[in-house]
C-alpha cells in the first residue's frame, strides 16, 4: 500500500538505540462502504506510559497534513481503551462518532487540517 499511496505502515524506533518499539502510520479502513484515512500506531506494552505514542500520534498526523496532504485523520479507538483517547485528544483530535466495526464498539475520533480544508 505504501508504494501505492504515498503512505502505510512505519516502524517506530528509539532514535539512541535503534530499538524497535512499534509502529504508526496512516491505513485506510473501510467502514459501512466508506474509505477512510486513518491514524493508527502500536506501541510494545513495554514501552507504553513514556509518551511515545503521543510523539508517534503527533509525527503521523504532521505528516499526513504535510507531505501526504490529508485534510482529515481518523482514529477508530476502542472505546474501552482510555489511554488512546488520551493520545487522540492530546494531538487534537475531537470524537466525531460511534461505530461497530468487527464486532467491537469504537469511539471515531477525527481531526481536520484547516489548511487543507474541510
Amino acid at each position: 500500500m505504501y508504494g501505492l499511496r504515498g503512505f502505510g505502515r512505519n516502524g517506530c524506533w528509539l532514535k539512541e538505540s535503534e530499538t524497535p518499539i512499534g509502529f504508526c502510520g496512516v491505513f485506510l479502513r473501510e467502514l459501512d462502504g466508506l474509505l477512510f484515512s486513518e491514524l493508527g500506531y502500536k506501541i510494545f506494552p513495554e514501552y507504553w506510559s513514556k509518551g511515545y505514542a503521543t510523539e508517534a500520534a503527533f509525527a503521523v498526523r504532521d505528516d499526513a497534513s504535510e507531505r501526504i496532504k490529508l485534510s482529515q485523520l481518523f482514529s477508530f479507538i476502542d472505546s474501552r481503551n482510555t489511554r488512546s483517547i488520551r493520545v487522540a485528544e492530546k494531538i487534537g483530535e475531537h470524537f466525531a462518532f460511534h461505530a461497530t466495526y468487527q464486532s467491537v464498539l469504537f469511539s471515531i475520533y477525527t481531526v481536520h487540517n484547516p489548511a487543507r480544508g474541510p
